[in-house]
């Protein structure tokens, strides 16, 4: 669930039958979807910092994520927050770290996506999804 402009959040997933499809849906707070007339896009998403490098890999993984964040003048960030949430918001892990590079244990996670955040001085400044597989 990724925060939008507007208070509302996005929700996006995919599935995998006849080939990969992808859905993204715009929900209100109480997780009603909003109506069709309005629009949503990439850049519906609240602003993050377009400074910052965050790479995750393996991608997809089944065990474990190596999580790797730079600043935009290519420095090592350094005091930050990852967080990893399922598609329904829900945080499935959260940690504080001082290292720029941190692996983080997905084998307990069930299969799907998901998204890490890094956060500092809380607020979001950069996120990617993952894909979990089994």
């Amino acid at each position: 669930m990724i925060p939008t402009m507007d208070g509302n959040y996005l929700l996006g997933g995919f599935y995998l039958g006849d080939g990969c499809r992808s859905w993204l849906v715009k929900t209100d707070e109480d997780g009603n979807i909003v109506s069709r007339d309005t629009t949503s896009s990439l850049a519906d998403y609240a602003p993050e910092d377009s400074n910052q490098s965050l790479r995750v890999y393996p991608n997809p993984a089944s065990d474990k994520i190596e999580v790797h964040c730079i600043s935009g003048n290519g420095d090592e960030v350094e005091g930050y927050t990852l967080s990893v949430k399922n598609v329904s918001g829900r945080e499935v892990y959260n940690i504080y770290t001082r290292s720029a590079t941190k692996q983080i244990p997905v084998s307990d996670l069930a299969a799907g996506v998901y998204y890490v955040s890094v956060v500092i001085a809380g607020q979001v400044r950069k996120t990617v999804r993952f894909i979990k597989v089994q």
